[in-house]
């Protein structure tokens, strides 16, 4: 079970003995599995259609879905670096991180092909497989002679 006293912090007074709960806005985003974090809530809103097409729900998803990347990422990391490394702690984070995205309804998409520039570079790799601005070479001899 998830222990949540050290996630709370009291306020002092004079809202002594209230509980104020951390968000992820109250974090500075200088550690590296913040800054991951906040990249990875970008990607998949942007993925989404942008975060204001999203609904509440989709938000807090997708903010769920970007802390548990944090979280296996650690875990991942712990365990290539020689630490300790616990395999069910794993396993539960990886599935809820599927679960998660798959609730999103994320799938890998193909990026349109732009036609256009895959000829040019078609035609420059074939064609003329010099690099622009490169002096261009005349054309060898013909073996067989002229023409007579």
């Amino acid at each position: 079970m998830v222990e949540l006293a050290p996630m709370m912090e009291t306020q002092s007074a004079p809202d002594k003995g209230k509980v104020r709960l951390l968000t992820l806005g109250d974090l500075d985003g200088r550690t590296l599995a913040a800054r991951n974090a906040r990249a990875l809530i970008a990607d998949l809103e942007s993925d989404l259609g942008g975060s204001d097409h999203l609904s509440a729900g989709q938000r807090t998803l997708v903010m769920r879905a970007a802390v548990t990347g944090a979280m296996v990422e650690h875990l991942e990391a712990s365990w290539l670096s020689g630490g300790d490394y616990d395999v069910l702690a794993y396993t539960a984070l990886t599935k809820l991180q599927l679960r998660l995205l798959t609730a999103l309804g994320l799938e890998r998409r193909a990026r349109p092909l732009d036609m256009q520039a895959t000829v040019v570079t078609i035609k420059r790799t074939i064609v003329d497989p010099k690099a622009p601005g490169e002096e261009k070479s005349a054309p060898p001899p013909c073996p067989v002679g002229p023409p007579g």
